[in-house]
């Protein structure tokens, strides 16, 4: 069984290019040294995160997301139990969106940035795997 957890945050503050390139290279090597895999959609000074492995690691990491300074209003959307990963490709996927505004499913998560989103938490788990398949796509036509 894989253990999967999604969460939403706001940065604390607007993170750069580079401090974000950083972030996902730092994620990816972490995530690969302890078998996790995962999906980080950024937009609008919001994180939206799914990540899957073990419960233990995914646990121990979402404790340290929490304690991280650069996020605040962190909310837990779900957890889950599966048969499989979903993000068996990723490390850590990961997809800054340059304009937010075009995506409407993200302006629909954004917007629900509360508790009205746990109620739908299968719209997250959703969009983020849209979002990898998407970026997925999108690497192997520049193969």
């Amino acid at each position: 069984m894989i253990y999967q957890i999604a969460y939403w945050s706001k940065a604390s503050i607007p993170m750069s290019q580079s401090e974000l390139t950083q972030l996902a290279h730092h994620a990816k090597n972490y995530n690969f040294a302890h078998k996790m895999t995962g999906f980080l959609l950024y937009g609008n000074h919001t994180f939206f995160q799914i990540i899957e492995g073990t419960y233990s690691q995914v646990q121990a990491l979402y404790q340290k997301i929490s304690a991280d300074n650069r996020h605040h209003q962190l909310q837990k959307i779900g957890e889950w139990c599966l048969p499989e990963r979903q993000y068996s490709h990723w490390a850590m996927g990961f997809e800054q969106l340059a304009n937010p505004n075009h995506y409407k499913n993200y302006q629909y998560l954004y917007s629900w940035r509360s508790e009205q989103l746990t109620q739908n938490k299968d719209a997250m788990r959703r969009l983020l795997l849209e979002h990898a398949n998407l970026h997925q796509a999108k690497n192997i036509k520049s193969v």
